[in-house]
């Protein structure tokens, strides 16, 4: 994934948001072990910004994910975000 600055994150008003899950499934052994998945995700010290945007949140609270379970964000097409999602089991 291409990198993502905090400019991309504020320039965020109004697109289209579409959420992709990554490997949710509960059934996997060390399912808490799922700290490189941000680490190496392409938003790692974006997460304020992230809650921040009006629009990203309002994308995300709609099928119960915060800022803090996004992984990746990319552009779309037609001006449209994709953000990658892990629900993570500490809440």
């Amino acid at each position: 994934m291409r990198s993502v600055k905090q400019a991309d994150i504020a320039a965020i008003h109004g697109q289209d948001v579409v959420l992709l899950p990554v490997c949710e499934e509960l059934a996997i052994y060390g399912r808490n072990g799922y700290g490189s998945l941000f680490v190496e995700g392409n938003v790692n010290h974006l997460r304020q910004p992230i809650a921040h945007s009006a629009t990203l949140m309002a994308a995300l609270t709609a099928k119960g994910y915060d800022q803090n379970d996004v992984v990746s964000l990319r552009q779309g097409g037609n001006d449209s975000i994709i953000l990658y999602v892990y629900q993570r089991d500490t809440r």
